[in-house]
């Protein structure tokens, strides 16, 4: 997931934005090249305030933060992902995995995106699909222990004890301090 922090890179494209609207004749670039400087500029502090509510578990601002940003940029695949994960924190399943699956369709090869569709659709109960999607995000990352513990979850609720203790067995292998793995091992 890309964070946007407000560093001289980040700032030195906003203070460039702003001396080409005060006459950047004297940088040498166009009005056009400034006003597309300044919608990235827009583009970039949309989705940083988007983060910063995300991080601050203020998902409705968050999602209006997301929704600017796409209306921006909409293919962002990152704005889709973050606002899946502000869904799936709502509880609003339905749209998570819409915003996965766009973010996904953008980027075929989000492990993230995978896990976190794979997470909405065990919310859901559709245990068949969720492991569809942790097994996709294992073949694109196979040491991954949160994806091994969370399809072992799935596995654990759906009464299949035996794969869920190795998905769990798997995860500590590969994340030898991953305390909830153990506590979940020890219930399956």
């Amino acid at each position: 997931m890309e964070l946007i922090a407000l560093t001289a890179a980040t700032l030195a494209p906003l203070l460039f934005s702003e001396a080409v609207k005060e006459g950047g004749k004297s940088f040498g670039v166009t009005a056009q090249q400034g006003s597309e400087v300044a919608r990235a500029v827009d583009k970039r502090k949309k989705a940083s305030m988007g983060n910063s509510h995300f991080f601050g578990s203020d998902d409705k601002n968050a999602l209006t933060d997301y929704n600017s940003a796409l209306k921006l940029q909409p293919d962002d695949v990152n704005a889709y992902y973050n606002r899946g994960v502000a869904y799936l924190n709502q509880g609003n399943y339905a749209q998570a995995i819409a915003d996965f699956n766009q973010a996904l369709k953008l980027q075929p090869n989000f492990v993230e995106a995978y896990n976190s569709r794979g997470l909405a659709y065990k919310n859901q109960g559709n245990y068949t699909q969720a492991i569809a999607d942790f097994n996709s995000a294992l073949k694109l990352q196979p040491n991954n222990a949160v994806v091994y513990y969370n399809r072992g979850n799935a596995y654990d609720t759906q009464g299949n004890y035996t794969q869920a203790i190795a998905d769990f067995n798997s995860a500590l292998k590969l994340q030898p301090n991953f305390v909830e793995a153990y506590n979940s091992r020890g219930l399956a």
